[in-house]
Order: structure tokens, then C-alpha cells, then sequence
């Protein structure tokens, strides 16, 4: 009786107990370089900035992803739809995400003592 027809790549044989142990390198492995931080400028001078992601009926959204672009920093909203993040002064880009939301881009200014902003998403279609 003939074999049966294989398709595709040789099937594997599974290795025995006592084979003979495949040898390994002993050139050691260079250490990867640890990432650069995120940010290079000290941050511990730059204000706080606050505020809160609702939905257009002013429900607060829960996780979404308030990113400032310029630093590329990225925090979620709390059960409330607040956040707060550290970024320098002056005019930053946002840019706000959440699932079954259209995305939302915003200029803001950022200065110490502002008060809180309010983003408003609405739903995607």
C-alpha cells in the first residue's frame, strides 16, 4: 500500500531522550541599551494640567487616552473621565481617543493655575 500524500513542510520528528545535547554559544550577549527617557527636560517645572473627557449627552468617558503630541505622553481617564499629566507651558496639541469614539485634536494652552478643561467626544460613525 502507498504512503500517504504529505502537503507542506516535512513533519517534524519528535527528539529522543538521549540525544546528544546541542551545543551553545559561548560568546556572550551584548546588554541591551536601556531606552531613552521619554522626555528629556527635567519635567518637575511644568504645571499640572487637569481636566475631564465626556461624551456629547456631558457623560464622563472612563479610559480614553488624552495624549499631549509634542511630548508624546499619554494618560487615561479615571472612572470619572478625569486626568491629570504634567506637560510644558504654552500651546500644546491634544489628541483624545476612546473606543466607539471619533478621535477629538486639541490646542490648548497650558499655564500654572488654569483650570480644568472639559473634552468633548463624540460617537464614532
Amino acid at each position: 500500500q502507498a504512503p500517504p500524500v504529505v502537503h507542506g513542510p516535512k513533519p517534524v520528528t519528535p527528539a529522543r531522550r538521549n540525544s546528544t545535547p546541542v551545543p551553545t554559544s559561548t560568546t556572550p550577549r551584548p546588554e541591551p541599551e536601556a531606552p531613552p527617557p521619554a522626555v528629556t527636560k527635567d519635567d518637575g517645572d511644568w504645571p499640572l494640567f487637569c481636566g475631564s473627557v465626556v461624551d456629547s449627552n456631558g457623560r464622563p468617558i472612563a479610559g480614553a487616552r488624552v495624549t499631549v503630541t509634542e511630548i508624546a505622553f499619554t494618560v487615561r481617564t479615571d472612572a470619572k473621565g478625569r486626568f491629570c499629566l504634567s506637560a510644558p507651558a504654552g500651546m500644546q496639541h491634544l489628541l483624545v481617543e476612546a473606543p466607539g469614539y471619533s478621535e477629538a485634536r486639541d490646542a490648548v494652552r497650558i499655564t500654572a493655575g488654569q483650570p480644568e478643561v472639559r473634552l468633548t467626544l463624540t460617537p464614532a460613525r
